[in-house]
């Protein structure tokens, strides 16, 4: 069997890692030796995650973000390039695995793997994110440039119901969204949930402590605890913030800024909120030091995310012998739990005592984000569905999540100034619970993790579902659905925040 991998770019993230993961684990699964590997993405060359692993590498700029005012024309002679580059490594008898290909970014994409698999070549949908889940951008775009365009159902082009496909997700809520889709069949819908390395030795410091700091003006006393991300608006940065407000003798990283021009003013403007206010909090370490050294410095991780697709954060960490702690997300982390894995220190909410006003402003501020989001994809809005869902993101007590980006920093500032209302806070949320791990428990999820999700099970796994793909035989085509029903689970009050605007 030979694998092309197929990705937009290969630019650093949670998707780069996957990829580079599977590489690594088709390399000599089942002691069978290396599959042959071919990754194309819109990146000239491939970044040092695939360093040491045996990978054919090709850039095609067909696979690019692509922006939404392209002419018909270039829209056209980019189709066709995609489609033969494609159907001609099709012919020469490559499997094909694309990840996040329903997400928006590039619909063109979208349509030429629909176009394949229609035509019986064997794809493997792997599903990261969704354009269903709060993006109503994405989903407009993908509306305006397939369904509207080819007269096919969004539905069946974003997950084609073709007998040689299959459908893999990296939780067990996606897998469950994905199953009720009437053109699937649930023997090719399948859970795969991603690769946590686990180093041999736990990483040790190789800087003095003190010029580590000191390089980052960080004191010299208190913990030092890690998020160890790039700075996005889902990752919730304002909480982190606040955070740091409600514990300051603590000292807090941030590891990286984001590289998306889009990203660039939200992060902008936390980092400058941060210093203005003095808080104990240092963005973008990662320029400065390598991860590793940053974990080795770290006492150990933090959290604050508001939406994960696989949710390496949650794990990773353990496997460096530190602590994770901050904001759980029950939908994500239950998978973990199932496997032993012990998150109890977490808190699923950290609520604040919102004024009548706020609530109101708040309140309003949800209505039309809803609306808007609502009426971008296609979902009918009753005035009665509405206010529940309204009402259900904001109280008297308010999930410091469900904040727009000023009334988080409005808090962070009030927080900071009154340790009166900070002890209140922390009271109220039990907050004092999340420094509080044993090493015990370090040793403990750091085993479990291993027995779950090491790289020679997925590799085995990985095999298994090409072989599937590849012996599957064309059938005829499934039933067209007349609607999606991925928007009806996504679109729900725990899906949507105005940060993520």
């Amino acid at each position: 069997m030979k694998i092309l991998f197929l990705h937009h770019h290969v630019r650093g993230g949670g998707v780069t890692r996957v990829l580079a993961a599977q590489v690594r684990a088709l390399q000599d699964p089942l002691g069978q030796g290396p599959y042959p590997c071919r990754l194309w993405t819109a990146d000239t060359r491939p970044p040092p995650d695939f360093d040491g692993v045996s990978l054919a590498y090709q850039s095609l700029a067909e696979l690019d973000y692509l922006a939404c005012d392209t002419e018909p024309q270039a829209l056209e002679r980019m189709e066709q390039t995609l489609y033969a580059h494609l159907h001609q490594a099709a012919n020469e008898g490559w499997l094909v695995h694309c990840h996040n290909s329903s997400l928006g970014k590039n619909p063109l994409v979208t349509w030429v793997l629909y176009r394949l698999a229609r035509e019986g070549v064997p794809i493997l949908f792997q599903y990261h994110d969704f354009a269903e889940d709060a993006r109503p951008d994405n989903y407009r775009f993908l509306k305006q440039l397939l369904q509207d365009r080819f007269r096919v159902p969004l539905a069946d082009i974003l997950y084609p119901g073709f007998a040689r496909c299959l459908h893999v997700a990296v939780n067990s809520r996606d897998r469950a969204f994905l199953a009720t889709l009437p053109q699937l069949k649930a023997a090719n819908v399948y859970l795969l949930p991603n690769v946590v390395d686990i180093p041999e030795a736990l990483p040790a410091p190789q800087t003095d402590a003190a010029a580590f700091r000191n390089s980052l003006n960080i004191r010299l006393e208190g913990d030092l605890w890690t998020y160890p991300v790039r700075g996005i608006r889902r990752k919730n940065l304002g909480e982190f913030a606040l955070l740091a407000a409600l514990f300051p003798e603590q000292n807090y990283i941030l590891t990286l800024a984001p590289q998306n021009p889009l990203e660039v003013e939200a992060y902008d403007a936390w980092a400058d909120r941060v210093r203005h206010l003095g808080l104990p909090l240092h963005v973008n370490a990662g320029a400065l030091w390598p991860f590793e050294e940053i974990m080795a410095q770290s006492t150990g991780a933090l959290t604050t995310s508001v939406r994960e697709g696989f949710g390496l954060a949650f794990l990773e960490p353990w496997t460096l012998g530190k602590a994770v702690t901050g904001r759980d997300l029950p939908d994500i982390t239950r998978d973990f739990k199932a496997h032993g894995i012990d998150l109890s220190h977490f808190y699923a909410r950290l609520d604040v005592p919102l004024q009548p006003d706020e609530q109101h402003k708040l309140r309003e501020a949800y209505r039309a984000y809803v609306q808007a989001c609502g009426q971008a994809m296609g979902i009918a809005m009753p005035a009665e569905v509405l206010d529940g869902m309204v009402v259900s993101k904001v109280g008297a007590w308010t999930d410091f999540a469900a904040l727009d980006r000023q009334t988080q920093m409005d808090w962070v500032e009030r927080v900071a100034a009154d340790p009166g209302l900070a002890a209140q806070i922390r009271e109220r949320n039990g907050l004092h619970r999340i420094w509080s791990v044993a090493a015990e428990r370090v040793q403990h999820n750091r085993r479990q993790i291993g027995r779950h999700y090491g790289l020679s099970a997925y590799g085995t796994a990985l095999v298994k579902l090409y072989r599937q793909m590849a012996e599957s035989q064309i059938e005829p085509d499934p039933p067209l659905p007349l609607d999606n029903p991925m928007l009806q689970h996504f679109f729900h009050p725990d899906h949507l925040q105005l940060l993520r605007k």
